[in-house]
């Protein structure tokens, strides 16, 4: 797809329930969600993609969405950057994705 047909895709399904999505919209979410919480992490109190390319094109998800994913890492943090109110807005950011991370990781035990 191209780059505004996967922010639809995602949208789309961030959007739609789990109990609406089909089987594949569910296995792709599932990825997303594994992706982001075990191959993302926080370093220097800004947002790091540790996975490559190579590694998520094998995981089977179009390289449109990582090259999505690591430009919203740059824009989050370049936010974080420039911002005003960065200490408020850097902790309020990272404390939500570990929150996230730790309620992502609660269920796949």
């Amino acid at each position: 797809p191209t780059e505004k047909e996967a922010q639809q895709i995602i949208f789309t399904l961030g959007m739609t329930p789990d109990s609406l999505r089909s089987p594949e919209q569910k296995a792709l979410m599932e990825k997303f969600e594994m992706i982001l919480y075990e191959h993302c992490s926080i370093k220097n109190e800004r947002l790091e993609v540790s996975i490559s390319k190579k590694e998520f094109k094998t995981m089977g998800v179009p390289e449109i969405y990582y090259d999505m994913l690591k430009k919203d890492v740059e824009n989050i943090n370049h936010y974080l950057d420039t911002t005003t109110s960065v200490v408020l807005t850097a902790d309020l950011i990272m404390d939500s994705f570990r929150k996230s991370g730790k309620e992502y990781n609660a269920t796949k035990k």
